[in-house]
Order: structure tokens, then C-alpha cells, then sequence
């Protein structure tokens, strides 16, 4: 179509540490990179051109890349294209046009400095995607049309803030997807959201502060099992659906529950180790454990 791709490089002697990718050769714009670069372990620095649009499958993966820079014009990142690179720098701000990020894509790199901005076409970031990497910060405030994070797309990373509250056509957070992330202590759900699935914060145990949308409906197994900082959380009277032990392990917690008595399709034992207080407009006269919203209609208060 009027295009090439980058398909093979051959260079593994030391004097191609650093490559430079043409924008154009015999006339036509290089838009893609194949899998030239994968295994090779020489390479250091790639500077690619403003006309690159695809990096496919398997480009760089366990290759001895450092860093790299990523064009505006950039669309899409394929799958496994830098699994398993070490230390990797790469400077990603402006990325306007980035629509996908595939599964496993930043699988397993050991240090991720990755610095975006402006990721307003962002729909999609695949299974595994950052997964087991040392990912520091994401810019998920730009990231307005972002649809889709897979299962554990941010599992085991260095994130310490989560601000999805701009993401507002993401519905879902997938299984797994920000699990043993260690670092974590605050989440801003956005305000769509409809379903948490099983262990999407699974041992996030500095997470501290989260809120639960009133779109919330379900939330699936284990999916804050092991958050032994949280210490306060409201669940909305749209929850119909607790599957499982969403609490366990989490020895902080009291759970505020909007409904006035345990619904019909909540487990048994959604709250594992927290304690369970049930909304009551007026003070009551009888056992149990009660709440009611201060003055301000946002702070809980234990009758």
C-alpha cells in the first residue's frame, strides 16, 4: 500500500548499539516495524522517525533495548513487543494517536520509566500488557476514550495513584488487572463503572482510600482480598451482586453498606475480616450495627 516495514535487521556487531529508523527509503514512508529487533542483544537506542504507525508483534522482545522514542503518529503497539527487555527508557509524550496496546506488550521488563501524555485515542491496553514490570506511573487522566484494560494488565507494577475517574467509557475492571500492586494507596474509580472482577486489587496491601461508584452492580471474588490498609469504604445501594469473599484479609476495614440489611445475592461472607455496618436513617432500638451520613451527606457516622 504504498508503505514498507522494517522486516529484518541482521546488524549484532557492537557499532549498532544505536539505530536509527529512516522515515522514508526509495521514496515511500516506513509506518511499521515487524519483528527485526527480537533477541538481538546489541542494540541499545532506537530512534524511530514521525511516520511510524505500527510496532508488531514481537519487535524487540528480549532484545537488549534501553530506550526508545515514541512518535505522535504511533497507533498501535502489537504483542509481546518488548517483553522481556531489561531497563527500558522510553519517551512517549504526545502520543495522540495510540488506539492499542496488546497483550504482553511491556511483559516483564524489570525497570519501565514510561512517560506519556495526551493519550486521548487510547481504547484498548491488552492482557499482561505491564504486567511483572516496573511501571512507576501511567497517564490514565488523558486517557478519556480508554474502554478496555485486561486481566492482569497492571498486575505487579510500581503504580502508587490510580485516577481512572476520566475514563469514563470503562465499565469493567478486569480480573487481576491492578493486583500485587504493593505500592498502591489511592483509586479513583470512574463514575460509569458497573463491575469489579475477581482479585482486581488482590493484594494491593497499602491501598488506603477507593470509592465505589453508584453505577457499581457487581463485584466478584477476592477482588480486595489481602487490602489490609483499607480502613473505610461505602458500598452503594446499587451493589446487587457480592460474589465470594471480596474482603478477606482485610483486617483495617469497615465496610459501610448503604442497603439497611444484607442483600439477597451478597455471599455470606463478602466482608471476610471487616466489620459491617447497615444504614439506618434513625437511630436504633435493637441489636446490630448501624450507620447514618453526617451533615455534610458524604461522611459516615456509627450510630
Amino acid at each position: 500500500n504504498g508503505t514498507y516495514s522494517i522486516r529484518s535487521f541482521l546488524g549484532n556487531e557492537p557499532e549498532y548499539d544505536t539505530i536509527v529508523i529512516p522515515s522514508y527509503y526509495n521514496g515511500y514512508p516506513v509506518t511499521k516495524l515487524d519483528n527485526a529487533f527480537q533477541n538481538n542483544k546489541k542494540i541499545k537506542n532506537v530512534v524511530l522517525p514521525d511516520t511510524i504507525q505500527e510496532i508488531n508483534e514481537n519487535a524487540f522482545k528480549n532484545s537488549s533495548l534501553s530506550s526508545i522514542n515514541f512518535p505522535s503518529s504511533l497507533k498501535r503497539i502489537g504483542k509481546n513487543a518488548f517483553q522481556n527487555c531489561g531497563t527500558l527508557y522510553i519517551d512517549a509524550k504526545g502520543l495522540t494517536q495510540l488506539e492499542t496496546i496488546d497483550d504482553y506488550a511491556f511483559d516483564n521488563v524489570s525497570y519501565l520509566k514510561f512517560q506519556t501524555s495526551n493519550l486521548i485515542s487510547l481504547e484498548t491496553i491488552g492482557e499482561k500488557a505491564f504486567n511483572n514490570s516496573e511501571l512507576y506511573d501511567f497517564d490514565f487522566e488523558s486517557a478519556s476514550n480508554l474502554r478496555e484494560i485486561g486481566s492482569y494488565a497492571f498486575s505487579n507494577t510500581l503504580l502508587s495513584n490510580l485516577d481512572l475517574s476520566n475514563c469514563l467509557n470503562l465499565t469493567s475492571i478486569s480480573n487481576d488487572a491492578f493486583s500485587m500492586n504493593y505500592t498502591l494507596s489511592e483509586v479513583r474509580l470512574p463514575s460509569n463503572l458497573t463491575t469489579i472482577e475477581s482479585s482486581a486489587f488482590w493484594g494491593c496491601s497499602n491501598l488506603k482510600k477507593i470509592n465505589l461508584p453508584s453505577t457499581l452492580t457487581t463485584i466478584n471474588g477476592s477482588a480486595f482480598y489481602g487490602c489490609s490498609s483499607l480502613e473505610a469504604l461505602i458500598l452503594p445501594y446499587s451493589i446487587a451482586n457480592l460474589n465470594g469473599t471480596i474482603f478477606g484479609s482485610c483486617t483495617s476495614l469497615t465496610l459501610f453498606v448503604e442497603a439497611s440489611s444484607k442483600p439477597y445475592n451478597w455471599d455470606e461472607n463478602f466482608a471476610g475480616d471487616a466489620l459491617v455496618y447497615y444504614y439506618s436513617d434513625f437511630e436504633p432500638t435493637g441489636p446490630g450495627m448501624y450507620w447514618h451520613y453526617d451533615t455534610d451527606g458524604v461522611t459516615p457516622v456509627k450510630w
